[in-house]
Formats: structure tokens, sequence, C-alpha cells
């Protein structure tokens, strides 16, 4: 049985396209599994000043 994944990324500003992975999702037919950062502060300084919040 196949299973597949994607990065999820946080791209704070779309037109200088920097971005951070933030987390991964995997998946197959029957499962779906997620895990995000432990620690947010890196996101958090490479985003300047946004406001991010994280409801996980």
């Amino acid at each position: 049985m196949p299973s597949r994944y994607s990065i999820i990324q946080y791209v704070p500003n779309p037109i200088a396209d920097e971005r951070i992975n933030i987390g991964v999702l995997a998946f197959d037919e029957n499962l779906v599994k997620v895990s995000f950062l432990k620690n947010w502060q890196r996101v958090k300084d490479f985003g300047g000043d946004r406001n991010l919040s994280v409801n996980l």
C-alpha cells in the first residue's frame, strides 16, 4: 500500500518567496499522521513582527 507525504511550510512574505518547514503530513488509504515543530521560536524569528498564532 503506497504512502504519501507533504511538507507543511510557513511563508511570511510570498513576494520574497522565503519559507520555513514547520511540519509534515503523512498518509495512506487508511491513516493520516501529522507532526509539527515542538519549538516555534525559529518560526517567530523568521516571520519578523508578524502576529503568529499557533493552535494545535
